[in-house]
């Protein structure tokens, strides 16, 4: 698996690690799209866009854990 060493797409709040403050923001908008009061693009990280669904937990899953150092 190759990762971008100059960025984590899961790292939902730009601290360089995919950890549970992230997990916490895809939580608080899953579900929602465009238009809901939970909307928040940044937790949109997978196809399909512009909702925050199943496909997006699964891709914050797969980076959980790592960190640039």
């Amino acid at each position: 698996m190759d990762f971008d060493l100059n960025c984590l797409l899961a790292d939902l709040n730009h601290n360089k690690k995919v950890d549970l403050p992230d997990l916490t923001i895809l939580a608080n908008a899953y579900g929602s799209q465009p238009g809901d009061a939970n909307w928040n693009p940044r937790a949109d990280i997978a196809e399909p866009w512009n909702i925050v669904g199943l496909s997006d937990l699964v891709t914050l899953g797969r980076d959980y854990g790592f960190e640039l150092i």
